[in-house]
């Protein structure tokens, strides 16, 4: 996987324009690029598998891993939102 911050190629549908203000900080103020560190924070991925992504994984696997995350995000949100409007008419 390559190093630093700036998107090489069009794998991935993340690149450095379209991150969020504070994702580009991070980008900018660290060495790694903002997919590793949201693999590396989230439940799913962690530490382990991001220290993974410079040997173990290919870009392409690592936005299908990212990919799969923001899948597992928003049907979690999802099913939060569910059982909170499910909460609310109860009461």
């Amino acid at each position: 996987m390559p190093s630093g911050n700036s998107e090489s190629g069009s794998e991935g549908q993340h690149t450095q324009s379209s991150l969020t203000g504070l994702e580009k900080e991070i980008s900018d103020k660290f060495s790694q690029r903002w997919e590793v560190y949201r693999i590396a924070t989230h439940e799913k991925g962690g530490m382990e598998m991001a220290l993974d992504m410079s040997w173990k994984y290919s870009t392409k696997q690592m936005y299908d891993i990212l990919e799969m995350l923001d899948v597992y995000d928003a049907l979690k949100k999802m099913a939060n939102d569910k059982a909170l409007a499910e909460s609310k008419t109860r009461k």
